[in-house]
């Protein structure tokens, strides 16, 4: 299955976490290569736009995804930001997405505008209620799940990015 994705995203990604020992990638790459085809695909399609936006206009771009079966996700940075502000801003995302998918992990991980692994950061622990980030964050709305994700999204569907708008008005869906 993976030689067919050596040119893609995942397969770099997959290629560049191999050489990296923290526990986190390790953990990462596992989680990676148990997704399934069209979860790969999807996954690819969200690396190259956020690596297009980011080379366009400079700025910080993510994705967000959940896979369900799992309980699990994944947040995707993209900047030329220093990595020390790229960390801060990567766990605090990632911590938002956790509670909010109600997920037991979620991994982060930060790509630079060439798409090389910055690094990777990773979110463990049961889901909790706590009524501060409920207050902060409750409003927000959900992700769907990647592998949930059936057949085409239609124009005026939710953006499976979780980001609350329509597909067709979402960086995504352009």
């Amino acid at each position: 299955m993976l030689s067919g994705f050596e040119a893609t995203p995942f397969g770099r990604i997959i290629e560049s976490i191999e050489d990296k020992p923290s526990p986190a990638a390790v953990d990462l790459g596992l989680m990676l290569l148990e997704l399934g085809e069209d979860t790969v695909d999807a996954l690819n399609k969200h690396v190259d736009q956020v690596l297009a936006l980011t080379a366009a206009d400079g700025r910080l771009h993510d994705a967000s995804i959940g896979i369900s079966m799992a309980s699990t996700g994944l947040t995707i940075h993209c900047s030329a930001l220093p990595n020390q502000e790229v960390e801060a801003r990567l766990r605090a995302h990632c911590e938002r997405r956790k509670y909010l998918q109600k997920a037991n992990s979620w991994f982060g991980l930060a790509l630079g505008p060439d798409g090389s692994v910055r690094l990777v950061a990773e979110l463990v622990g049961p889901w909790q209620f706590d009524a501060a980030r409920e207050t902060a964050w409750g409003n927000a709305p959900a992700m769907r799940p990647m592998n949930s994700v059936v057949g085409k999204v239609g124009r005026n569907d939710p953006c499976p990015c979780g980001s609350g708008k329509k597909y067709k008005r979402c960086r995504i869906g352009k």
